[in-house]
C-alpha cells in the first residue's frame, strides 16, 4: 500500500484499503463473503442515484470494476465498502465511486456513497493510423536531419583537409 500514500490519485482502490486501515477497519478482521450478490449491490448503487450514465454513446459508463473489502467495525458489525470505477461517461471523463453497505438480516444495505471524476486524456486524433503515419513522418525527417548534418560535416571537413595539404 506504500504506492497509494505515494500517489493517492493514481491509486484510488489503495488509497481506500489504506484509510480502512488507518481506522483500524482491517479486511483481516471480518468473515469473508464468498457469494457477494454483485448484481444487488449494481442495483442498490443505482437506485441511490450514486452511478452516472453516460452521455449519448458512452452506454457502458455504468460497467464496473474495482475492490469490495468486508471489514468489521470496533463492535464486530460487518460493514461493506467497495471502491469501483466505471467506464466513460463522456470523452476521456471516468467516475469513480466508493459506497458501503452494512450487514441487515443477511443482506447487504446500502448506507452511504461519493463518486469522484478524473480525466485520462491523450492526444487526440492520434490513434491507430495517424499515430503510426505520425511516427513515421517525424523519424523519415529525422534520419533525413541527420543524413544532411553529417553530408555537410565531411564536405566542410573535407574542404578543410584540402586547404592544409596545399599549404
Amino acid at each position: 500500500m506504500q504506492w497509494a500514500r505515494r500517489d493517492p490519485y493514481c491509486a484510488a482502490e489503495g488509497r481506500l484499503l489504506l484509510k480502512l486501515t488507518e481506522r483500524g477497519l482491517s479486511p483481516l478482521n471480518a468473515p469473508r463473503d464468498d457469494a457477494l450478490p454483485a448484481r444487488e449491490i449494481h442495483r442498490q448503487l443505482l437506485q441511490a442515484g450514486t452511478l452516472v450514465g453516460g452521455e449519448a454513446g458512452y452506454d457502458l459508463a455504468t460497467c464496473l470494476a474495482g475492490v469490495a473489502v468486508e471489514v468489521a467495525d470496533r463492535t464486530g458489525q460487518s460493514t461493506l465498502v467497495v471502491g469501483l470505477r466505471g467506464q466513460q461517461v463522456s470523452i476521456d471523463h471516468h467516475a469513480y465511486y466508493e459506497a458501503s453497505f452494512r450487514a441487515v438480516d443477511g443482506r447487504w444495505q446500502f448506507r452511504r456513497s461519493q463518486r469522484y471524476f478524473y480525466d485520462v486524456a491523450g492526444i487526440e486524433g492520434l490513434e491507430g493510423p495517424w499515430l503510426s503515419g505520425t511516427i513515421a513522418v517525424l523519424t523519415f525527417a529525422a534520419v533525413c536531419g541527420v543524413a544532411t548534418i553529417y553530408s555537410v560535416t565531411t564536405s566542410v571537413a573535407g574542404r578543410i583537409r584540402r586547404r592544409r595539404t596545399r599549404a
